[in-house]
């Protein structure tokens, strides 16, 4: 789950609660008809082995456009965290599900909801996505990451052909950091994706990285 809007938060002792830029993300567009905001939560929990994030999400999602118009709403579960394994690796892990959650999921791949072109209804898109991860420390300045993501989208049955049914991904890295300002990296992912035609594509990336932080 991964989006960057304005909005307005309260935190307070492991919790937060959000009012967030409301769009509804369909099948021919992004829409701003929205007149209630996104409300987002979660809680942490912090333990001594690691901590747990619980999350929550509940939206109205709109559209009109000057001739037919309709709202439902959406929403969406998850959980996350981390666990520290032996001295300094950890494995960190997240799981969302929800009905009209799309626009929160993996950079677009997923929407919002879908409008029927016969009826003109908006139905949400149900998904379920996630990642685990495990990170692994060689010493003081070299570690690296497993990566596995994922996601799967059940359409409605008015979705189009050319709309994602699931995408996943498996990545790898190794990080150099010489001095605690500069880190250094170069990374290797394979990932598909599959339409609800049945489409489906592959690609390979090899991606480097440098990081100064003032």
């Amino acid at each position: 789950m991964f989006i960057r809007q304005p909005m307005i938060r309260y935190s307070r002792n492991g919790f937060q609660i959000a009012l967030e830029n409301p769009e509804t993300f369909t099948d021919v567009g992004l829409n701003d008809d929205n007149s209630v905001p996104d409300l987002a939560a979660n809680y942490t929990m912090k333990t001594n082995w690691g901590h747990l994030r619980f999350n929550g999400l509940l939206r109205e999602l709109k559209y009109d456009d000057g001739t037919r118009e309709d709202s439902t709403s959406g929403w969406g579960l998850g959980v996350s965290g981390k666990v520290k394994v032996f001295d300094k690796d950890d494995v960190r892990f997240a799981v969302n599900y929800g009905d009209g959650m799309g626009r929160y999921t993996s950079l677009g791949v997923v929407r919002d909801a879908v409008i029927d072109p016969v009826t003109g209804d908006l139905d949400a898109v149900e998904s379920v996505s996630g990642f685990a991860a495990y990170r692994h420390m060689w010493n003081s300045k070299w570690r690296s990451n497993l990566i596995y993501s994922m996601v799967d989208v059940d359409n409605p049955a008015s979705a189009s052909g050319s709309l994602n049914e699931s995408a996943s991904s498996i990545q790898v890295n190794l990080m150099y950091t010489p001095v605690k300002q500069l880190t250094l990296g170069v990374m290797y992912l394979q990932g598909e994706l599959e339409k609800v035609n049945g489409d489906e594509g592959e690609l390979d990336r090899i991606q480097f990285a440098a990081k100064y932080s003032f």
